[in-house]
C-alpha cells in the first residue's frame, strides 16, 4: 500500500448474467441457475459501465417442459434443423441462422412444434438418435403426439416424407444471456466514455458483446475471461 494514494480493493462481477430475469419478463423456462438476477448487471451499471447490444438476446435449448436440473442437457430436444418447425396454427417457422439456439429465440410465445417423420427419428443426433430424444420428451411429460392429431394441415416439407409423422411440444428455455456489461480485452467494465472503470472488472454471462450475432460458447468464454480479469485484477 503506498500512502497518500487512495486505495481500491479490485472487483470481479461473475454472478451468471440475467437470464432468469430474463426468462421470467418473456415467460420462458430458465435452463440455470435461479440466481442469475442481474445482480453484476446493475451493479456495474450504478458504477457507470455502458453496455452491449444483445440484451434481448440468449443461448437457449428447446425443452418438453420444465425439468428438473438434471436433465438440462439430457432432455432438450436438439434435433430442429432436422424437424419441421411449426407454430400454433401450423405456419412454418423456418430454420436456424446459424445455431439453433437461433430459432428458440424466435418461438413466438416461447413454444412450438417440431414435427419429424419416420426417417428423421431414425437419425442420429450426437450421441443418440432422434426416436431417443422424442422418448426422452414423452418421458419427461412432455406432449408428445402423432400429427395427424393437429387440427391444422402442415405445410408441405422435404422434411415430411416417410409416415408415419410425430410432433413434439417445445418451449424456449433460457440458459444464459448474451448482452451485459462492456469490458475490453483485458476484462475490464468500461464506462460510457469508453475508458475502464477503476478496479471493476466482468467475466462469464456478465461479461456481454461476445456472441452477438452467433453463438460460441459461453463456458469457453467465461474460462478464458475469467482467467484473464484475475490476472488484470492482480496486476
Amino acid at each position: 500500500v503506498r500512502l497518500n494514494e487512495p486505495f481500491r480493493e479490485a472487483q470481479i462481477l461473475a454472478t451468471g448474467g440475467f437470464g432468469a430475469r430474463l426468462a421470467r419478463a418473456r415467460g420462458l423456462l430458465l435452463r440455470a441457475n435461479e440466481w442469475s438476477e442481474g445482480d453484476g448487471l446493475d451493479y456495474g451499471v450504478a458504477r457507470g459501465a455502458s453496455l452491449t447490444a444483445g440484451l434481448d438476446e440468449f443461448y437457449g435449448r428447446a425443452l418438453p417442459g420444465a425439468v428438473d436440473e438434471r436433465e438440462y442437457v439430457s432432455a432438450a430436444q436438439v434435433y430442429a434443423r432436422h424437424a419441421l418447425v411449426v407454430d400454433d396454427e401450423g405456419r412454418d417457422l423456418g430454420e436456424a441462422a446459424w445455431h439453433e439456439s437461433d430459432l428458440v429465440q424466435r418461438l413466438p410465445g416461447g413454444r412450438a412444434w417440431y414435427v419429424v417423420d419416420a426417417r428423421t427419428l431414425r437419425r442420429s443426433v450426437r450421441d443418440r438418435t432422434v426416436a431417443d430424444l422424442v422418448d426422452v420428451a414423452r418421458a419427461a411429460g412432455g406432449d408428445v403426439r402423432p400429427a395427424v392429431e393437429f387440427p391444422f394441415a402442415l405445410p408441405e416439407s422435404p422434411k415430411l416424407v416417410e409416415a408415419p409423422f410425430v410432433a413434439v411440444r417445445v418451449h424456449a428455455a433460457v440458459t444464459h444471456t448474451i448482452g451485459g456489461l462492456r469490458t475490453d480485452e483485458r476484462a475490464r467494465v468500461l464506462a460510457g466514455d469508453g475508458r475502464p472503470i477503476p478496479g471493476l472488472h466482468a467475466a462469464g454471462a456478465d461479461a456481454g458483446g461476445i456472441f452477438n450475432g452467433g453463438y460460441g460458447s459461453g463456458l469457453a468464454a467465461a474460462l478464458v475471461f475469467g482467467r484473464i480479469a484475475a490476472e488484470t485484477a492482480l496486476a
